[in-house]
């Protein structure tokens, strides 16, 4: 499912939290799309991979900057991708995580996005679709806010079948849903201080991006 890692940063806090996370949700996040037994399937259907992201956005005004990340698992593989940018919003950010997840798919999937955004689980449930038939026009005769990553999403749900489901932050539950949510939080708000740091540093405003890649087995589903 993955592509090759041939070298992997070296993030203490990352590891110390995947250890504890990782093993929860690698076994069990397939079953949030589809719990079906497929052993009956009729012969030379296919049906597409069973995918879910988890996906989080942050926005620091201490460092005038926001971040985004998500976790993509598939069976026993993950990919932990996120970035950062000033001169944003946390709904951009929101929305970021959930269109460059779905860039890292390599064919059509089955796609269950989990977000403690009640906006973004919106827009990919419902909105989405109204504005699509509005030629994303709103109510008030103006484009959709954040038209140039609403544009980006609807194309990407085109190809992929794509729902969502809301989680709450910061709960301190066990649960695969609140720990990959807390996983992702942690480096969305990361990546905002990167970015922060790095615009103060050094004048960009491109962020530090980072990815990480993990598998058991090799399927090859994400770039």
């Amino acid at each position: 499912m993955l592509d090759t890692v041939t070298s992997v940063p070296s993030f203490g806090t990352f590891n110390q939290i995947s250890d504890e996370i990782l093993q929860n949700i690698q076994s069990k996040s397939v079953s949030l799309i589809n719990n079906k037994d497929n052993s009956k399937a009729i012969p030379l259907t296919h049906e597409k991979p069973s995918v879910v992201i988890y996906t989080d956005g942050s926005w620091k005004n201490a460092v005038h900057a926001g971040g985004w990340s998500a976790l993509l698992t598939y069976n026993d593989e993950w990919k932990l991708i996120g970035n950062g940018a000033v001169e944003t919003t946390i709904n951009r950010m929101e929305l970021s995580a959930v269109i460059q997840a779905l860039k890292c798919l390599k064919e059509p999937c089955k796609v269950q996005v989990v977000s403690d955004s009640q906006l973004t689980v919106n827009i990919i449930n419902q909105f989405i679709y109204g504005w699509r038939k509005k030629n994303f026009i709103s109510a008030k005769g103006t484009p959709v806010m954040n038209l140039d990553l609403i544009k980006e999403l609807d194309s990407l749900m085109k190809v992929h079948t794509v729902k969502a489901q809301w989680v709450k932050s910061h709960t301190g539950f066990k649960d695969p849903l609140s720990k990959a949510n807390d996983l992702c939080d942690y480096w969305a708000q990361e990546m905002a201080d990167r970015a922060g740091n790095v615009n103060i540093k050094k004048g960009v405003t491109d962020g530090c991006q980072k990815s990480i890649n993990g598998r058991k087995r090799s399927t090859h589903k994400f770039h």
